[in-house]
């Protein structure tokens, strides 16, 4: 479907788009290299889509209150159906918010469906007080809404929208949320959430006490390497599906997966001991890594 937008400044939209860009460079870390070398239109088309999940999950973060925390999903809910309205002719008040306007600008452009933005939503409320994933398979559907939805969101952007590339965002999405499970186990203990699955935990005899006492332990490090390689995995699995054609059309997705995998190696150099802070490296490196993917 093609949608008309009601007139709009050009002076306006190029302001909203300027903000999200800038968004993207103070909060995506990892992912604004990979936005660095896609071509204009399609990187404004992802800093967009990018600013609207990051404030939303941000918003979250900043209100510790349950109830408050459901009142700002509520709100950003009712902007996507905003959204829906002007797309299909059904209102014609533009939104005042710049990432709003970027956003809708970014709808008309590219066909993303706003049922993913409502799925990440969703994850989002999975998120609204700590909980416990029994399950490989709970954890893993958590990550579909949080990760994989968004990946689904680029493929589009893209031009790369097949039953096949679906298949790489949710696998690859999937990989990059265990890897940030895996790095931040002592950050989100802290707060009181535990996201490795009880069955993996069982498996190697670690009690969900001794991660949010900070204890660490051989059989904790064991349980660690065990979740990293189960993203490592993750990665070769998304990767080793595409077509030579899907491999070149998917160049930024394939540098998103490149700067995030390497924080799998950090783990691991730490013995997989979550409570030495949070693993990274320095931004050098991630550009290092960005210009060989894209050369590849």
């Amino acid at each position: 479907m093609v949608h008309r937008l009601p007139a709009l400044p050009a002076a306006e939209l190029a302001r909203a788009h300027a903000f999200c860009t800038l968004f993207a460079k103070v909060n995506a870390r990892h992912f604004y290299y990979a936005f660095l070398f896609m071509p204009a239109p399609r990187r404004r088309a992802i800093h967009a889509v990018y600013a609207f999940c990051q404030k939303a999950d941000q918003l979250m973060d900043l209100e510790p209150d349950p109830q408050e925390k459901r009142l700002r999903l509520a709100e950003r809910r009712a902007e996507l159906d905003e959204l829906q309205a002007i797309l299909v002719g059904d209102a014609h008040t533009l939104p005042t918010d710049p990432i709003l306007l970027a956003l809708l600008d970014t709808l008309v452009r590219c066909p993303i469906p706003l049922d993913l933005f409502r799925s990440l939503l969703d994850g989002l409320e999975m998120d609204l007080e700590p909980r416990l994933y029994a399950s490989w398979e709970e954890l893993e559907r958590y990550c579909w809404h949080v990760a994989s939805c968004v990946g689904r969101m680029v493929v589009v952007i893209l031009d790369c929208d097949t039953e096949a590339t679906r298949a790489f965002a949710d696998r690859l999405g999937l990989a990059m949320q265990l890897t940030n499970i895996s790095r931040d186990v002592q950050e989100d203990a802290r707060e009181g959430r535990v996201y490795l699955p009880i069955e993996l935990l069982d498996a190697h005899g670690v009690t969900v006490e001794q991660i949010l006492e900070d204890r660490s332990s051989p059989a904790l490090s064991a349980a660690l390497r065990e979740a990293c390689q189960r993203a490592d995995q993750g990665y070769d699995a998304a990767l080793g599906q595409l077509s030579r054609d899907e491999w070149r059309r998917l160049k930024t997705a394939r540098v998103m997966a490149a700067l995030y995998r390497p924080i799998l190696g950090e783990l691991a150099k730490r013995q997989w001991n979550p409570f030495l802070g949070k693993a990274g490296y320095p931004i050098w490196r991630k550009v290092l890594i960005a210009l060989r993917v894209l050369a590849s």
